[in-house]
């Protein structure tokens, strides 16, 4: 109806309004500073030689620490740290460096950042205090609850969430059946209770 229309043009122009504003966020002294603790980081640690830069500043105010490079290739950056371990093992480090950002494990190679005390779970609770919205009429729908995720917020909150799951050339095996495909993609689903993953959603094949 009108007054949903209304509510998201106000949202979408409140929006473009605070990212102009974000735009204004990185000084010189602060990409200075930034850049500064980026390349003190990947020297401690031995990430030395990059493709491109060594960091990514974003409108958003959120910085990237690419550990090989913004130019390097997709495959590389894949094989680099595909289960995370390497960054994990220096992520207090990183975020101890950047203590006034929350620190993402991003991707398979590199750290994502966003000005404190901006993450997801903050956003949709300000987005439901400012609606009327009570935290239990919301699904969020991720793929990154994990340790350092960039979901992980929401995980460790009481919004009700789902988690979809990236399927490569496995066989997903439930209760009642046994599926094998090339690649798609399946749901877990979780409202909040004794038990995360309660229910099997849905399931979604590339394949015809």
């Amino acid at each position: 109806n009108c007054g949903n229309s209304s509510l998201i043009l106000s949202s979408t122009a409140e929006m473009n309004e605070k990212v102009q504003l974000w735009k204004n966020y990185w000084t010189p002294a602060k990409i200075k500073e930034v850049k500064r603790n980026i390349t003190k980081s990947g020297e401690k640690y031995g990430f030395t030689e990059y493709a491109g830069d060594n960091v990514q500043f974003h409108d958003s105010g959120c910085v990237t620490f690419p550990i090989l490079g913004t130019a390097a290739k997709q495959e590389d950056k894949l094989a680099f740290d595909p289960d995370r371990s390497k960054r994990r093992a220096i992520y207090e480090d990183i975020k101890e460096v950047f203590n006034d950002y929350i620190v993402f494990v991003g991707g398979s190679s590199s750290f994502d950042m966003a000005p404190a005390p901006y993450n997801k779970a903050y956003a949709l609770a300000k987005y439901c205090e400012a609606r009327g919205i009570k935290h239990d009429e919301v699904v969020y729908v991720g793929d990154d609850y994990g340790p350092c995720g960039n979901d992980e917020s929401v995980y460790l909150s009481d919004f009700n969430y789902i988690k979809i799951v990236i399927v490569r050339s496995y066989a997903i095996r439930s209760g009642l059946f046994l599926c094998d495909f090339g690649g798609g993609i399946y749901f877990q689903g979780s409202r909040r209770g004794n038990t995360r993953y309660r229910s099997f959603v849905g399931i979604y094949c590339d394949g015809k």
